[in-house]
C-alpha cells in the first residue's frame, strides 16, 4: 500500500502545498478582518469622545498638582469666587456708573436669579443714594485660603467663606471701611467657554453676611 501511495510524490505533495497556501491565506484573511474591526471600534471611540476637555487647575502649582478632567479643585473655586465679587465691588470713579457696569461685563459669570438680585439691589441703592461714592474690597492682611473656608454643599455647589476688607470713599474722605464675612455661593453653569471659561458662576450669599470688625 505504502509503494501505490507513497508520502512523497505527486499528487499528494501538490495537495499539500495547496492546503498550507490556502491555510496561510484564511489567516492573513483573519488578520485583515480583525484590524478593520479593530479599527472600527477606535473610530466609534474617537467619534464619541468629547470635542473638548477641560481640566482645572489650582492656582498654585508649585508644589505639582495631580487633578481629573472636569473635576474643579477647591483652591480653584474659592480663588474665582473672590475674584469676580471683588471685580464686582470695584467702583474707582462712583457706584452709580461703575457697579452698573460691572454687572453688566461680569454676567457670564453670575447666575440669572444672582444677576437679577444685584440689578435690583443698584436701584435701590440709587434711590438712596448710596452709590455715590467708590468702593473697593480686598483681602484681610494676613489671612490667606484655608482649605476650611470652602465647603461641598453639592456635587456642583459650593460655599466659600471670603473674608475680606471693604472700604468706601465720597470725595475722598474715607466713609466706612469694615472687615466682613462674605458666605458666597459658587455654582457649576453650563455656558458657552467663550463667554466663561471657567464653567462656574457666583449664585449669591448662602447666609447673610457677617461685619467682623468696624475700622471707620
Amino acid at each position: 500500500m505504502s509503494k501505490l501511495f507513497p508520502d512523497k510524490g505527486f499528487p499528494f505533495q501538490s495537495w499539500r502545498e495547496q492546503d498550507k497556501q490556502t491555510t496561510l491565506i484564511y489567516i492573513q484573511w483573519g488578520v485583515i478582518a480583525l484590524s478593520v474591526l479593530m479599527i472600527i471600534f477606535l473610530w466609534i471611540g474617537w467619534y464619541r469622545a468629547p470635542s473638548h476637555m477641560v481640566v482645572y487647575l489650582p492656582p498654585d502649582t508649585s508644589q505639582a498638582a495631580l487633578t481629573k478632567p472636569n473635576t474643579i479643585p477647591k483652591p480653584y473655586v474659592y480663588a474665582f469666587g473672590f475674584q469676580i465679587w471683588q471685580e464686582i465691588n470695584y467702583w474707582p470713579s462712583n457706584g452709580v456708573k461703575d457697579y452698573q457696569e460691572n454687572i453688566k461685563k461680569f454676567s457670564s459669570y453670575l447666575t440669572p436669579r444672582f444677576n437679577q438680585l444685584l440689578i435690583e439691589d443698584y436701584k435701590a441703592k440709587q434711590l438712596t443714594g448710596e452709590l455715590n461714592r467708590t468702593r473697593s474690597i480686598q483681602g484681610i492682611d494676613g489671612s490667606g485660603f484655608d482649605i476650611k473656608d470652602i465647603k461641598k454643599l453639592s456635587a456642583n455647589v459650593w460655599e466659600i467663606d471670603v473674608d475680606a476688607r471693604l472700604t468706601e470713599t465720597s470725595d475722598g474722605v474715607v466713609t466706612k471701611d469694615i472687615e466682613i464675612e462674605y458666605p458666597l455661593k459658587v455654582v457649576r453653569m453650563q455656558i458657552s467657554l467663550s463667554h466663561n471659561p471657567f464653567g462656574l458662576a457666583l449664585d449669591g450669599f448662602v447666609s447673610t453676611p457677617k461685619r467682623i470688625k468696624t475700622l471707620i
